[in-house]
């Protein structure tokens, strides 16, 4: 019987992290939580509870999130973000740019990813 509320302790510690990156990407992207809901066939309110962290999404609602608000599972599930030495805050940061991007003309966007993969690999800017 232990496991199965150590099980349920895990769970919930879970659907609380999941909760908070949604909120977190969802805020960067500067959408509502009636915008993302309707974009992944949630009511509102059944979306508003997974972001509180009160129930986890469904693995097929999951990827509807991870479409919607442009990414992957394991930044919304796993402890440590895929990128090792990639905090959290990282994360909300590159779902906000990720939403400014996509405002920009294609030309542009090429431009920033041909910037960031020389500043990557020590490149000069000048």
């Amino acid at each position: 019987m232990p496991r199965k509320k150590e099980d349920r302790a895990q769970a919930q510690r879970i659907a609380q992290r999941v909760g908070s990156r949604l909120r977190g990407m969802r805020k960067a992207g500067h959408r509502t939580q009636d915008e993302v809901s309707t974009a992944i066939g949630l009511t509102t309110e059944a979306y508003a509870r997974i972001e509180r962290g009160l129930s986890l999404p469904s693995f097929p609602t999951l990827m509807r999130l991870c479409t919607a608000l442009d990414t992957r599972p394991d930044a919304l599930l796993l402890d440590e973000p895929a990128h090792e030495g990639v905090h959290e805050d990282v994360t909300t940061e590159l779902a906000a740019l990720n939403g400014e991007l996509r405002h920009l003309d294609v030309k542009v966007v090429r431009d920033i990813s041909r910037l960031a993969r020389t500043l990557r690999a020590g490149g000069s800017l000048g």
